[in-house]
C-alpha cells in the first residue's frame, strides 16, 4: 500500500505522469492485497484521471478499453470517444 500512498502524493503535487507510473505497477497485484471491488476501482479510477493529465491518451485509453470489455458503461463510453473522437464507438 505504500506504493499507493506514495502515488496520491504526486496527485496532490500535480506530478501526473510519477503517479501513474506508481499506480500502474501497483494495480496488478492490489486483488492480492484485499480490499473490495470498489476500493480496486478507485486506483483504477486515480491511474485514469493521472494518465489524462499527464497527458497519456492511450495508457487511459487502454483502462477504459479492458473497462468497457467487463461491463458495459456509459460514463466510460462517453470518456472512450473524449481521448479519440475520431475512433468508432466503443461498447
Amino acid at each position: 500500500m505504500a506504493p499507493v500512498c506514495e502515488a496520491f502524493a504526486f496527485m496532490i503535487r500535480k506530478e501526473w505522469a510519477s503517479a501513474a507510473r506508481l499506480l500502474d505497477e501497483v494495480l496488478p497485484d492490489l486483488a492480492r492485497v484485499g480490499g473490495s471491488a470498489a476500493q480496486r476501482e478507485i486506483v483504477e479510477e486515480a491511474l485514469l484521471f493521472c494518465q489524462v493529465s499527464a497527458g497519456d491518451a492511450a495508457g487511459a485509453t487502454a483502462i477504459l478499453d479492458a473497462r468497457l470489455d467487463r461491463r458495459p458503461a456509459h460514463l466510460d463510453r462517453c470518456r472512450r470517444v473524449g481521448l479519440d473522437p475520431a475512433g468508432a464507438p466503443v461498447g
